[in-house]
């Protein structure tokens, strides 16, 4: 495990924790839908330029040095 894969999981895991959190809040159902619609759609996206980046790591660099495609 590297130390860029430890800070994704971190906030990936921060992320999933808002969110449940956001569940759990004192709100009005239809605002807690928003919340968690607002949340999921920001996660998803973090996610694909995650994996855009590691990608463009991957053809940048090659298995060669060392990043693991």
């Amino acid at each position: 495990m590297t130390a860029n894969d430890y800070v994704e999981g971190l906030i990936v895991g921060s992320l999933i924790g808002a969110e449940v959190g956001i569940l759990y809040a004192p709100k009005r159902s239809n605002q807690t839908s928003e919340d968690i619609q607002n949340s999921s759609e920001e996660l998803l996206q973090k996610a694909k330029n995650s994996m855009r980046r590691h990608a463009k790591n991957c053809e940048c660099n090659g298995p060669s040095e060392g990043i693991k495609c």
